[in-house]
């Protein structure tokens, strides 16, 4: 079980998004899941005092016409997945970054254990 929110923020470009989560210390890394063609994927873990268990994962992907009907069109959406063993410092995180796009681009979000644009 795991936490995943997916936010739709209007007006960012593929490049705002990529520059903001590694402004956060998120690094590039390969997913599991097949993304579409142009997605980035990343990791964040803070090994310092053992605050993550697990870390955050994090995707900037193109969404699907589908998906934009959900939560509203953009050309770039984020998806964040923090593991069922995740830390409270990871939680805080994931949250973090689902703020400061919200902030900076607007948009609507949906996450999976408390519903659309609830943290």
């Amino acid at each position: 079980m795991s936490i995943e929110i997916i936010i739709h923020p209007q007006g960012a470009t593929r490049e705002n998004l990529v520059s903001l989560l590694r402004s956060f210390g998120f690094e590039p890394t390969e997913s599991l899941r097949k993304w579409p063609a142009g997605s980035f994927c990343c990791h964040w873990f803070k090994a310092d005092d053992f605050e993550s268990f697990d870390g955050v994962e994090a995707t900037v992907f193109s969404p699907t016409a589908e998906e934009q009907s959900k939560l509203g069109k953009c050309a770039w959406a984020v998806h964040t997945r923090t593991r069922y063993s995740a830390s409270p410092a990871d939680k805080e995180q994931q949250n973090l970054i689902i703020r400061t796009i919200r902030a900076r681009y607007g948009g609507k979000f949906y996450n999976d254990w408390f519903g659309t644009n609830r943290y």
